[in-house]
C-alpha cells in the first residue's frame, strides 16, 4: 500500500515521504510517510450517558449521577465505571452530597 498515492487525492499535507535506506525484502520495501494533521479548533463535546437509560449523566464529586436511574457510577483512578453492574442505587445523592459539602464547609 502506498500512503502517498492514497493521501494526495484526499488533499492531506504530506510533510515527508521516502523509502527506508535499508530494505530486508526488495519485494516489500518499507516507506516513511509523515502526514500533517489538520488542527481542530473546536473542542469535541464529550457526553457520558447512563448505561441503563442512555441519558446524560451529572458529575457530582467523584461519581456520575443518573437522575433517571437514581444511580451513581464511581470514578476509579480517573476512569468512569459506566456499566449497569457498577451502578449504586442512590436516589437522594445530589441532596445528600450538597448537605454534606455545606456541613463540612461550615464546620471549619
Amino acid at each position: 500500500m502506498n500512503l502517498k498515492k492514497i493521501s494526495e487525492p484526499l488533499k492531506y499535507n504530506i510533510v515527508k515521504h521516502e523509502l527506508f535506506p535499508v530494505i530486508c525484502n526488495p519485494l516489500n520495501p518499507t516507506e516513511l510517510t509523515i502526514i500533517e494533521k489538520d488542527i481542530v479548533t473546536d473542542e469535541p463535546q464529550h457526553v457520558l450517558a447512563c448505561p441503563k437509560h442512555k441519558t446524560q449523566l451529572q458529575r457530582i464529586g467523584d461519581v456520575f449521577f443518573s437522575p433517571e436511574a437514581l444511580t451513581v457510577y464511581p470514578i476509579l483512578s480517573g476512569i468512569p465505571c459506566l456499566r449497569v453492574d457498577n451502578g449504586i442505587v442512590a436516589s437522594n445523592y445530589p441532596e445528600v452530597y450538597n448537605l454534606l459539602t455545606n456541613c463540612s464547609q461550615s464546620c471549619r
